[in-house]
């Protein structure tokens, strides 16, 4: 199963990319979420009825080889950030629950940025998809996070590996089924009237 690591191949390449030293060639489907990202902010933000404010990248003072980017901050009515959102649009049109990967992502924004959840927002043709993943602490730093940090003790300074081996495979597998099951509510479907082409 993937970790949401590097799809640069090395560290160094990363690095340079993060840096604005060298640039990411972005696939078609990346293309397209970046071009409709905004509207699925837009769609978001009035079906919840909070505004979200675009953000950079969390690294955590905790354990700092990990960074996340979330794709906005959920801000309430008195300017506090409540939570972030991590935005998706889906190449068939329809929207489309929380992956695992997903999920693990959206876990890690609360953990770098220290804030209690993260709604996974599926943006398709006419319908926004929402899925609220609400922090554990306890789940994600007894579970998760010592095996992200055994991940990172095994590779070396210029691999990232894709995937964890099939033992810690199937152990994430569990930890992400048993967090959904107590961390992720049902599925909110609004429908939208945004131009999506």
């Amino acid at each position: 199963m993937a970790l949401n690591v590097s799809p640069f191949g090395n560290r160094v390449r990363a690095h340079e990319i993060v840096r604005g030293e060298a640039e990411a060639e972005a696939t078609t489907a990346m293309q397209r979420g970046t071009r409709l990202e905004g509207l699925a902010r837009v769609a978001y933000q009035r079906a919840v009825g909070r505004a979200v404010a675009e953000c950079g990248a969390y690294v955590s003072e905790k354990t700092p080889f990990l960074l996340a980017s979330p794709d906005g901050v959920v801000v309430n009515t008195d300017g506090v950030h409540e939570g972030f959102v991590e935005l998706k649009v889906t190449g068939s049109g329809e929207p489309a629950p929380i992956t695992d990967s997903y999920l693990l992502q959206c876990v890690m924004h609360c953990y770098c940025g220290e804030l209690l959840y993260c709604d996974f927002v599926s943006f398709g043709r006419d319908k926004l998809l929402v899925q609220r993943v609400t922090y554990d602490s306890e789940a994600f730093e007894e579970d998760v996070l010592p095996m992200l940090d055994e991940f990172m003790s095994r590779m070396d300074s210029e691999t990232i590996p894709n995937l964890l081996p099939g033992q810690d495979q199937a152990f994430l597998r569990q930890v992400l089924k048993d967090y959904r099951n107590q961390h992720v509510t049902s599925v909110r479907l609004y429908t939208h009237e945004l131009n999506v082409t």
